[in-house]
């Protein structure tokens, strides 16, 4: 949902440097970005809205994911809200920023006015990605805002303008405990995110410093060495959801230095899940081909290779594409996925010729659901595909964070009493940015909900449907039932309408990320060698699917969660 992308200031002066809206919305696809930033209002209101309808369209056009952004400064939250609802109705964008910097230009928040504004934004969302954007260097510009915004917002955006910091007087602020450099555009980074970890808990996504002017002395040559310095030498990805630039086009931002320096640093391969380390190292491919229409697909297999001719022998293999939910590029317009045909495939930066399977590539599904993909594989890799044992280091410790987010300390992968099933489930949907569900650490909570809320036509990420009324797609959760006895240790049997009616009983659940002809293949936690025994860890499975493409009612199988964001 998030990974590489850019802030659009002014699409006027982004028209004008780039000659079209299409030509803007290639300039973004160019720098290896997938999502862009429009500002929509300013605090007076809409702003520039046939301009950014047009640019919005093109980027669309080219697979890029389009957030509206406006400045809000707390003085009357209802004009606030109304600049909101006003953008929301305007724009339908993919999701929404919230650029609230308290102090600066007459901006006046309280703790009481932000609360009551994300309350409200985030209740027009619905289920849209909403984020914060502020400074960087929390501890300085009160905290307790953003403490504050945290339950209603799924990111925050901090504004790392790094300019000449950090100052040693910096390295005394709370969270600050790591080592840091003065004056250095990395370790300035660092010290942001570290800061921002001790106040809240919400994914971060760091806004970069691409432009110059003004504070005295920060010149173009200066901005560009600074871009170069923070490329070269930050390597804490891990700890971000995302990176964007401030800012795309107007007098003193991108040059053309610093848009080939990002282009040619591969950003947004680092928010993918990366290739698992059995793969084969790319060999050398062609050199970068510039232009060409950029399409998205998916990998959809455990591993994928591109070749330079027909076949499956070792020695023509060029590059790995990755696995299960990595995205690569498509150059060629002509590649189609149902088939396999020679293509251009960009990966890490480079444009690489060959054969590949077509049938092991998908197209995009909506971010949400890729979202919830990639996080499901990436736990899948953490665990080492299945064989990370949940009472060995470092996956119990794994299991740990999952309990930990839930509200649960002291408790990890060794204590085999307690089923993590249902808490591996909230944390990736978490993970995620998934909102208006009830994260739990018992299946039977959401499940219920799921089906309660399809019965009563309640809005809601999931419903509940039984086997037969819904084909199994990407971003769905299938329900397995467990043994539960009643108070005289009869056995209960639980299907669709037991689980309407009641919201304590044993189950189990797996997120789909596979759908093939006859089966899908879904990913769950404490699972493997022993299903909730010793040994459990993140494992996939495969589920049989019928002539008509609905589970097959076995493994005991009782009811699908359809994905309502698709």
């Amino acid at each position: 949902m998030y990974g590489h992308g850019v802030f659009v200031y002014d699409p006027r002066k982004a028209k004008e440097k780039h000659g079209s809206w299409d030509g803007v919305a290639k300039a973004v696809s160019d720098l290896d970005m997938r999502h862009a930033w429009i500002r929509a209002h300013s605090k007076d209101g809409l702003w520039r809205v046939q301009e950014n309808k047009a640019l919005a369209a093109a980027l669309k056009a080219r697979g890029i994911t389009v957030f509206a952004w406006g400045w809000s400064d707390g003085n009357s939250v209802a004009t606030d809200l109304a600049n909101v609802e006003r953008t929301l109705e305007e724009f339908s964008p993919d999701g929404y920023v919230a650029d609230i910097e308290h102090g600066v230009s007459g901006a006046n928040w309280t703790v009481a006015r932000i609360t009551q504004f994300c309350m409200r934004a985030r209740e027009l969302l619905g289920g849209k990605p909403f984020i914060v954007s502020t400074f960087g260097f929390l501890p300085y510009h009160k905290p307790e805002l953003m403490k504050a915004a945290e339950p209603h917002v799924d990111a925050f955006a901090p504004q790392v303008y790094w300019f000449w910091y950090p100052k040693e007087a910096m390295f005394s602020q709370p969270g600050a405990t790591g080592e840091y450099r003065t004056n250095h555009a990395a370790d300035y980074t660092r010290l942001c995110i570290d800061v921002w970890r001790h106040v809240v808990g919400k994914p971060l996504i760091v806004t970069g410093q691409a432009y110059w002017g003004e504070a005295a002395g920060w010149s173009q040559a200066h901005a560009e060495r600074k871009i170069r310095e923070f490329i070269d030498e930050f390597g804490r990805y891990d700890a971000i959801v995302g990176l964007n630039w401030w800012h795309l086009a107007g007098d003193g931002a991108m040059s053309t230095e610093m848009a080939a320096r990002i282009a040619a640093a591969g950003l947004d391969s680092k928010f993918a899940p990366s290739a698992p380390a059995d793969q084969p190292a790319p060999l050398p491919g062609a050199p970068p081909v510039r232009g060409g229409r950029r399409a998205r697909a998916y990998v959809r297999a455990d591993a994928l290779n591109l070749r330079s001719e027909p076949g499956d022998l070792p020695s023509t293999v060029i590059v790995a594409l990755g696995h299960h939910g990595h995205r690569v590029g498509l150059v060629r317009r002509e590649f189609h996925v149902a088939g396999g045909k020679r293509v251009a495939v960009e990966v890490r930066d480079r444009i690489y010729e060959g054969h590949v399977f077509g049938k092991y590539l998908r197209r995009p599904e909506k971010p949400a659901i890729e979202e919830l993909l990639r996080a499901a594989c990436a736990e899948w890799f953490r665990f080492q595909r299945g064989n990370g044992s949940e009472v060995a280091l470092p996956y119990a410790d794994y299991v740990g964070e999952m309990w930990q987010a839930l509200g649960v300390e002291g408790r990890d992968g060794t204590d085999t009493q307690h089923p993590w099933s249902g808490a591996f489930i909230s944390w990736i949907l978490r993970k995620a940015g998934y909102q208006n569900f009830l994260f739990s650490g018992l299946h039977a909570d959401y499940i219920h909900q799921a089906i309660r809320r399809r019965e009563l036509a309640i809005q809601g990420p999931f419903w509940g449907f039984r086997l037969g009324e819904h084909r199994p797609a990407l971003g769905d959760i299938v329900c397995q039932w467990r043994t539960t006895r009643d108070a005289q240790g009869n056995p209960i049997l639980i299907d669709y309408d037991y689980a309407e009616d009641h919201d304590s009983f044993f189950s189990h659940t797996d997120v789909v990320v596979q759908v093939n002809e006859r089966s899908v293949r879904a990913i769950g936690g404490n699972t493997g060698q022993e299903d909730f025994g010793h040994g459990g860890s993140v494992s996939m499975k495969s589920y049989r699917l019928t002539e008509d493409g609905v589970l097959v009612a076995e493994n005991r199988l009782f009811a699908v969660m359809r994905n309502n964001l698709r």
